[in-house]
């Protein structure tokens, strides 16, 4: 499979094929609090993914194409991550701390839901096209980025640093 080919097409459709309604839960967790945990299994709804996108090769050969569209699935969340922890260095220290209570450290590049915009480094959206996509659906999924990371009792006192926008 060639998931370049045409600008990227089978990727893009992967994308929509994973936001729908009834794939998002297990690929981007629910979206209320309140709806039911779904039923299928992801491997089901893989294979209800990869026959969506890739009907002709799904009907020759099930099993390898599933699979394939699985391991896509895997790169594109691993390659997020590796994109999404570059926007928690800034290089320069962690920003305006002034106002933070002590021991507290808001980074002030949080990139909200509504995903990035002009002030997100150029390398990641131009290395990575999916970044905006993805990451509005997982930059509030604790799993992938963490709420707050905090230490306990050290040298330099508690220490407690925002990853996420306390607010969001």
């Amino acid at each position: 499979l060639s998931w370049a080919k045409d600008n990227y097409k089978l990727t893009w459709d992967l994308l929509t094929e994973l936001e729908k309604p009834a794939n998002h839960p297990y690929f981007f967790g629910k979206v209320n609090k309140t709806d039911n945990t779904p039923k299928d299994t992801k491997s089901k709804v893989i294979k209800r993914v990869a026959q969506a996108i890739l009907p002709k090769e799904y009907d020759l050969n099930p099993n390898t194409i599933s699979n394939r569209v699985k391991v896509k699935v895997d790169s594109l969340f691993s390659t997020y991550k590796t994109h999404e922890k570059h926007l928690w260095c800034t290089g320069e220290g962690v920003g305006d701390q002034e106002n933070a209570p002590p021991g507290t450290t808001t980074l002030q590049f949080y990139v909200p839901a509504q995903g990035p915009d002009e002030n997100t480094p150029y390398e990641i959206v131009s290395d990575f096209p999916f970044f905006p996509r993805l990451h509005r659906h997982l930059c509030t999924q604790p799993n992938i980025v963490p709420i707050v990371v905090a230490t306990p009792l050290g040298p330099c006192g508690a220490q407690t640093t925002w990853f996420q926008s306390p607010d969001d």
